[in-house]
């Protein structure tokens, strides 16, 4: 599985002003998934997850765009998280392409380019 550096994200957001907007909620949602716990993480995972199928759909909506999360400034995005995927909980880690072949398999409908845009958004800097 390939994940998208940040150069390709810089290009994609060139085209068209709207998509910047949209990858900014998919961060911004990515950034709430490594400050919550718990049952916040798995509202968060599950934002994370629909914003970054309504980035990757053939018509995306574009809503209005989401104010910064608060204590992302100084996130310090650690190397392994826990999300819940259909029946169990699913540790992924950042240099570790069997956890994200896992995520891919473990959740129906989200295929390849969803899960790399998943972990992109996740961990930024892992290129």
């Amino acid at each position: 599985m390939t994940m998208l550096t940040k150069a390709e994200v810089e290009a994609v957001k060139g085209f068209d002003p709207a998509y910047e907007t949209l990858w900014h909620d998919v961060q911004a949602a990515a950034d709430r998934v490594h400050l919550t716990r718990g049952t916040d993480r798995s509202w968060a995972w599950h934002h994370l997850l629909l914003a970054v199928a309504n980035f990757k759909a053939q018509m995306p909506l574009f809503p209005a765009r989401l104010p910064p999360v608060p204590g992302s400034a100084n996130l310090q995005r650690g190397d392994i998280l826990e999300v819940p995927v259909p029946g169990r909980l699913l540790t992924l880690r950042a240099e570790d392409p069997g956890t994200w072949r896992e995520l891919c398999e473990g959740m129906r409908g989200l295929a390849v380019p969803r899960t790399a845009t998943v972990l992109s958004a996740l961990w930024p800097a892992v290129t």
